[in-house]
């Protein structure tokens, strides 16, 4: 985790083929204005959790804005909607 300590937590998740490289561009301006994670899907990069709603449970940060890039997009949907049904991790 990168950025300030307080506000809101954005998770950057890169899409198929992709690593957390992805956000080298934007990552100093957000990690200004608030806490940024970059999020490795398994597989890709260095991750070794298995989904982005486990990465926000262990962080344990409250609201989350998921920021997906192409399927990341698909899967940060699917996450919101699947969070609604077992924890209270993402803002509605």
């Amino acid at each position: 985790m990168t950025g300030l300590d307080e506000g809101p937590l954005v998770v950057l998740a890169h899409g198929f083929g992709c690593d957390q490289n992805v956000w080298r561009f934007v990552l100093d301006d957000l990690a200004a204005r608030c806490a940024v994670v970059l999020f490795d899907h398994v597989g890709a990069g260095r991750s070794d959790l298995s989904d982005v709603l486990g990465l926000c449970r262990a962080l344990d940060r409250g609201p989350v804005v998921l920021v997906g890039q192409s399927v990341s997009a698909s899967i940060g949907v699917l996450a919101a909607v699947r969070a609604r049904s077992c924890s209270p991790v993402w803002s509605s």
